[in-house]
């Protein structure tokens, strides 16, 4: 009986320490893998200005316009009612088929690229839409040569808090408007009239297709 006490006191204390280290190593990932704060959506949308200024007379007319920002080339802030429905599944589907149900993470994503990777098979990638507006919005999330552990949480818990303050609509109206395409051009606005000639909302479904394709990769980004 004075061996038993003993006994049970040092399984009690090893667990106590051990649940002592659990708890530190897991606010130390905590603070290395917090992510920047995230704007909300009125901030963001607010804070939009296209690269050409236009000037209109009294009765609406265009008379003038002028480049006003050489960095990028983007059009009017587009409201997800203008970005025809065609082009907004088509890049859903291509980009983040679960985006409507997750909360900024698609959990089933990860498990399967990780499943591919164990197995020496392709992984599809799991970033989703909510992740790679973050990165837009944080470029930090996706500096060069970051795809680490780390770097991956970031994105994670980014995209979680944008999808705990956002709705799926703004979501996917701003990542329309911010994400940067071939050369200077950003946005849908700019991209469909470079690329297509036409508004967002006169895009076909075959225009569509050729839009998705032409997305960025957020792994070879992050790269």
């Amino acid at each position: 009986m004075t061996e038993h006490v003993p006994r049970k006191r040092r399984w009690r204390n090893a667990l106590l320490w051990t649940a002592l280290a659990m708890l530190v190593l897991v606010t130390i990932a905590h603070l290395l893998t917090r992510p920047p704060a995230m704007p909300d959506y009125e901030t963001v949308r607010a804070g939009w200005k296209p690269s050409e200024a236009w000037l209109y007379d009294r009765d609406g007319r265009l008379l003038d316009s002028e480049r006003v920002d050489f960095e990028r080339r983007r059009t009017a802030w587009v409201p997800l009612a203008a970005i025809n429905p065609a082009l907004r599944d088509t890049v859903v589907a291509a980009e983040d088929k679960r985006f409507w149900s997750h909360g900024g993470v698609d959990w089933l994503a990860i498990a399967s690229a990780a499943r591919a990777r164990w197995s020496g098979g392709r992984s599809r990638g799991a970033s989703t839409l909510p992740m790679q507006l973050a990165a837009f919005l944080a470029p930090e999330l996706a500096q060069p040569g970051q795809r680490g552990w780390r770097a991956k949480l970031r994105q994670m818990r980014a995209g979680q808090a944008l999808a705990s303050h956002w709705t799926r609509e703004q979501m996917l109206e701003a990542y329309f408007n911010l994400v940067p395409l071939r050369g200077e051009v950003q946005g849908v606005g700019a991209g469909a009239r470079s690329l297509f000639g036409k508004p967002p909302a006169q895009m076909t479904r075959t225009d569509a297709v050729l839009f998705a394709a032409l997305l960025p990769n957020p792994a070879a980004e992050a790269g």
